[in-house]
């Protein structure tokens, strides 16, 4: 297992990284999107040219008139008798839950990824029914009896799509109105055609085929409803932005366990590496179903490296080593611009939203961003977790050829678990500029509870009974080469010492509840009877003829 002498954390952690292949993106919230019944009767209209021949056939009465996305919590979508399309931007619901509420015929929302459609009848028993959650930042395309209204909360949407080969139906996340034309440009040029659904049930189109003068969708208005279609291909990332961001309110606000209700977290994986998206997303999904509270929205960005140029020697003052740029030209434009667009929509720097204490800013953001897209171009070995905003974060892999991929999960997991911890250290020293000493002295308790959080995941993940031999071998090897805590194996070593002494829960490590509130390095000092203990023995390891682990010395009370 490749191990990693120094982190650089919260707003930077290096290591050494893991593997990596073929482009993909998602993202969905943490509960599936589509979730389809086993059963093979399943209701599903066609396929591919179908979906808008079948809505023109139909005589689809209107979609509502677009809605903006305002700073209130709530807003009211007009809806028509018949066929509707509304971007939803409720919590998830389920859909028969929403069906009763809107006294719908049918729900349905377009799974591109497999290119047909996920439906829900009210009339029909259960089995046959493969939509069964409605997801925040969904298109749905549901038909009522008699026109009405919905109100629903808004959420923000993502402003980071998948547009899949074929045909796809997404929102228009930004809170502007743009042009079609300039909507569409990262496209490119496998762009077939952009529809969206009118009141007299035609559709409004840009076709970039045709010439202008005959284009009836000119401009594209938030939170409109549209039909993507693109031709052959891997999926194109899709980064929303329009125009300058605002500031946002200011004001600490300090969420703990006690003052406020957790989140149930959306995941988006921006993946070029040999792992599988599909694999990558799981990982995630486990990792973040341990944490006790809150958990927030995780975007994944995740390329490959080639092999090695130069050890220590990254420009500027960054402590990485520099490998071998592999990603097309394209491809690193889709990686940067896309990672770019996930930092421009930081809620926490957008329009109604909360920058906790006032201290993020618009420039630092931007300052970040160049930072890390230089190291995506320039091929460092970077992992870091950095977190613009409470409540959105992201988890960072560059992984070099020669990284296996026991190592890669295991460094991402490591790095999830820094992303997820809520109160690790920046939110707790205004962005590392008041009181970071007391912080920066524990960094072992920082890293020896990722370390420890993804040798016990990746054991799960893998069916793997013993999830620390690994580490207890590592440790001893570090201990017998004159490392300290200031390593990730010696400084998941004392803290597994001290769940083993009975002087620390393993759950408190692995739901994150040591991180809870800002006032956890209270309990992390040589004032503490077990942690000095465990600073001081951590290296009492032994093999016993059948597997490592602590001697008896060790374990003593």
């Amino acid at each position: 297992m490749h191990r990693t002498n120094k982190y650089l954390w919260p707003a930077l952690r290096a290591t050494r990284h893991e593997a990596s292949r073929g482009f993909c993106v998602t993202e969905r919230s943490y509960l599936d999107l589509h979730i389809r019944s086993s059963d093979s009767h399943g209701v599903r209209p066609s396929r591919w040219l179908g979906v808008l021949l079948l809505l023109l056939i139909l005589g689809l009465a209107a979609c509502a008139p677009p809605p903006t996305q305002a700073e209130s919590t709530t807003r009211t979508v007009a809806l028509s008798a018949g066929w509707n399309a509304v971007v939803y931007t409720g919590p998830d619901v389920a859909a028969a839950t929403m069906a009763t509420d809107l006294g719908a015929d049918v729900l349905t929302v377009w799974d591109a990824a497999v290119q047909q459609y996920d439906t829900f009848y009210p009339a029909l028993p259960a089995a046959l029914n493969s939509l069964q959650t409605l997801a925040s930042g969904t298109v749905v395309l549901l038909q009522l009896p008699a026109a009405g209204s919905w109100t629903m909360e808004v959420l923000p949407v993502s402003p980071v799509m998948t547009v899949q080969a074929g045909w796809n139906l997404l929102p228009w996340a930004p809170a502007t109105a743009l042009p079609a034309s300039e909507v569409v440009a990262p496209l490119g040029s496998r762009l077939q055609g952009l529809y969206r659904l009118t009141a007299a049930g035609t559709f409004d189109s840009y076709l970039p085929a045709i010439p202008a003068q005959f284009v009836t969708l000119t401009q594209v208005a938030p939170l409109d409803a549209l039909w993507v279609s693109v031709g052959a291909g891997s999926p194109i990332p899709w980064a929303q932005v329009a125009g300058e961001v605002a500031d946002p309110t200011t004001g600490w606000v300090a969420p703990t366990p006690r003052s406020t209700a957790g989140h149930v977290p959306r995941i988006a994986i921006v993946n070029f590496s040999r792992f599988a998206t599909e694999e990558i997303r799981h990982w995630t999904e486990v990792g973040t179903a341990k944490m006790s509270w809150w958990q927030a929205d995780i975007h994944s960005f995740v390329w490959p490296l080639g092999k090695m140029l130069g050890e220590a020697d990254f420009p500027g003052d960054d402590p990485f080593n520099t490998y071998e740029v592999v990603l097309t030209t394209e491809a690193m434009e889709q990686l940067t611009s896309t990672y770019g667009a996930w930092v421009d929509a930081a809620p926490c720097l957008s329009p109604g939203g909360t920058n906790f204490g006032g201290w993020q800013s618009r420039a630092e953001a931007n300052e970040g961003k160049t930072r890390v897209i230089s190291w995506m171009e320039g091929g460092a070995d970077v992992a870091t977790a950095p977190t613009p905003c409470f409540d959105s974060r992201a988890v960072i892999y560059a992984f070099p050829a020669e990284s296996t991929d026991a190592d890669g999960q295991h460094t991402y997991l490591h790095e999830l678990y820094h992303a997820l911890s809520n109160y690790l250290q920046d939110y707790c020293t205004q962005g590392g500029e008041i009181g970071v000493d007391q912080y920066e002295a524990l960094r072992w308790v920082g890293e020896g509870t990722a370390h420890y959080f993804a040798y016990v995941v990746a054991a799960e993940l893998n069916g793997v009974p013993d999830p620390f031999s690994g580490m207890f071998q590592t440790a001893r090897q570090d201990a017998l080469a004159g490392e300290g805590l200031a390593t990730a194996d010696p400084a998941a070593a004392a803290l597994r010492l001290m769940v083993e002494r009975g002087d620390l829960l393993e759950s408190e490590i692995l739901d994150g509840s040591l991180f809870e509130t800002c006032d956890w390095p209270e309990n992390w000092q040589r004032s503490n009877p077990g942690v000095a203990y465990a600073q001081d023995n951590w290296q009492k390891i032994q093999f016993d003829g059948d597997k490592w682990g602590f001697t008896e010395e060790a374990l003593i009370r």
